[in-house]
């Protein structure tokens, strides 16, 4: 994952979207150095995918620590950073959302699937349920492929 950090060189940030509310206002890009990894860090989608690929190949002790159940059971749990359920189709599921203004990003993963996704948005508030949804969505065209 060599394009993902919290601090960007000047030219990189050229490269960043602009966020923006639920209005359609222009927001400020998210910087709290008390906090930055809760938002603060900034990759590309080539970075997250090969993310998702660590994850699933389970070859990254870290990896595997963090799908340990810290909390709860699997089919409504959680783990290091990440929600752990099961799918009516009795898949695993982890995932992780998150955003700052302007900003939603969720990741699903179904290892046993050996799929993942990631959903960005540039516009909105990240505690919209809708996003979630699509984000199920597609999971529903990835499980009925598999039969």
């Amino acid at each position: 994952m060599s394009r993902t950090r919290v601090t960007l060189a000047t030219e990189e940030r050229s490269g960043m979207s602009q966020g923006y509310d639920t209005e359609g206002k222009e927001t400020q890009y998210w910087y709290n150095r008390l906090a930055e990894p809760a938002g603060g860090i900034r990759s590309t989608t080539l970075d997250l995918l090969k993310f998702i690929q660590t994850q699933i190949a389970g070859t990254d002790s870290a990896s595997e620590m963090s799908h340990a159940l810290t909390f709860g059971d699997r089919t409504d749990g959680v783990g290091l950073n990440w929600d752990i359920s099961t799918t009516r189709k009795g898949y695993v599921r982890w995932s992780h959302d998150g955003g700052t203004d302007g900003f939603t990003a969720l990741c699903m993963i179904y290892p046993e699937l050996r799929s993942g996704l990631v959903l960005l948005t540039n516009n909105g508030d990240h505690q919209d349920q809708t996003f979630f949804d699509v984000g199920t969505t597609i999971y529903r065209c990835l499980a009925e492929a598999r039969h």
